[in-house]
């Protein structure tokens, strides 16, 4: 009876595992036009589900040829037709040096007016971000990776600025 069970308990875990979770993927359509995109341009990408917001998370990780690493997250609202991006600690910096970045980050705003540069004094990092809206049902995943490439080419051309603040 022992040996029953034991080979019962073993094949209902079995089962248990090879059943997908069920609210593990993305539910919203944007994320799910955006995802597509990602995959169909042969992109790596991390779905993280949902934050404490609502927003369904997805991260795209980059190397640029300037020798720095970064990641860039999307925060897919569920009410309302927006996405925002945000790639954080694209520099660590020294408290000393916040008011000289802050106008180094006033510049690149002024120069990049579709982005924001903003120093974190909670980190004292240097973040940039961007906030596309698109039309459901459209081209979201097109516009929303449109939009990640400009941040990648804008963060690219201005990371020599930020570079010499750089911890």
């Amino acid at each position: 009876m022992k040996k029953m069970l034991s080979l019962l308990l073993a094949a209902l875990m079995m089962i248990a595992l090879c059943l997908p979770a069920g609210a593990e993927g993305p539910a919203l359509s944007s994320t799910l036009e955006f995802i597509r995109v990602l995959e169909a341009e042969g992109l790596k990408y991390s779905y993280h589900g949902t934050d404490d917001d609502g927003d369904e998370v997805i991260t795209v990780g980059f190397d640029n040829d300037q020798g720095f690493s970064y990641n860039i997250a999307f925060f897919f609202k569920p009410h309302n037709h927006s996405c925002s991006i945000r790639a954080w600690e694209v520099i660590k910096i020294d408290p000393a040096d916040t008011a000289a970045v802050m106008r180094v980050c006033n510049n690149l705003n002024y120069t990049y007016r579709f982005t924001r540069f903003y120093v974190d004094e909670t980190d004292y990092t240097v973040t940039i971000a961007i906030d596309p809206i698109y039309r459901e049902g459209g081209s979201t995943g097109d516009v929303v990776l449109e939009y990640m490439a400009r941040l990648c080419n804008i963060l690219d051309d201005a990371y020599p600025t930020l570079a010499p603040y750089a911890k």
